[in-house]
């Protein structure tokens, strides 16, 4: 449904839509992907990944000196669908950033896998066996 023939990624994009007071940049990373993205700028680009792929961290840097960079992992390196958990109508939030939120797009799929699976709550409650 949401693969082509022999690609088992989807294309996303990510923008910062609601950037947090007082963080200066803040580096998202979805497996080996890694981009900026900066509160205030006027300039906000959609910032393309392949999913799946984990882990998934970001980093934020505070416009105060003081504040030490801060790391937050959203999901575990062993959990590479671990982005189904986190995005919830189309946003990707970071709470511990003061709430930053991302836009989540999939351009290329006729469905959003995200939508679809915020409202199956079999699917959710699924769990690979270890």
């Amino acid at each position: 449904v949401f693969f082509s023939a022999g690609n088992l990624n989807i294309n996303l994009t990510l923008q910062l839509t609601s950037p947090s007071s007082g963080v200066e940049k803040i580096q998202l990373s979805i497996g080996s992907t890694k981009n900026n993205f900066f509160p205030g700028s006027s300039n906000r680009p959609q910032e393309v990944y392949s999913w799946p792929a984990s882990p998934i961290t970001a980093v934020a840097n505070f416009r105060d000196p003081s504040i030490a960079p801060k790391t937050v992992t959203l999901s575990e390196a062993n959990d590479p669908w671990g982005l189904f958990k986190l995005v919830k109508n189309d946003q990707l939030r970071i709470p511990d950033f003061g709430n930053a939120v991302f836009s989540v797009k999939t351009p290329t799929l006729k469905e959003n896998p995200f939508k679809m699976f915020n409202k199956m709550k079999s699917l959710k409650s699924c769990r690979c066996p270890k």
